[in-house]
């Protein structure tokens, strides 16, 4: 898909990106749940393990005065690794510090818009979430696109 708008071209920068990290670590067999996906679908079991993702766009800013075609975009990424209960907190945080390192630094692009990865992303502590352990990874970005 190609994206039109800098909304859009933002998120498909992160998404392949986020491919990509998956297919480095080996863990490109996990489940990818993106929002506003029914997960599981109907029917089918949860996996033991997967990723729950979030997209979280902050308020543009206009930043030349004279124009409207340049904005500055910010926001973050959160990435939720979901594991099952009773398996430790070692595994998941070292998923998560893994995808913290390969984000880190990184410049995205797609199309005419490139995303940067402002700081290394942050592995909170993990917690119950119903019938899993979710560890969260926030990726924090910005771009000036056009």
């Amino acid at each position: 898909m190609v994206a039109l708008y800098p909304e859009a071209r933002i998120l498909e920068a992160l998404m392949q990106a986020l491919s990509e990290w998956q297919l480095s670590e080996g863990v490109n067999n996990w489940p990818v749940v993106w929002s506003n996906v029914k997960y599981p679908p109907e029917g089918q079991p949860k996996a033991a393990q997967y990723v729950v993702v979030t997209f979280s766009p902050g308020t543009p800013q206009q930043v030349v005065i004279d124009g409207f075609e340049e904005n500055k975009h910010m926001g973050i990424l959160g990435v939720s690794i979901m594991t099952v209960l009773n398996g430790g907190e070692f595994k998941p945080q070292e998923i998560g510090g893994s995808l913290a390192q390969f984000f880190h630094g990184q410049v995205l692009a797609s199309g005419s818009t490139q995303v940067r990865i402002t700081a290394r992303p942050r592995v909170a502590g993990g917690y119950v979430d119903g019938d899993r352990w979710r560890t969260p990874v926030t990726v924090p970005f910005e771009t000036v696109a056009v």
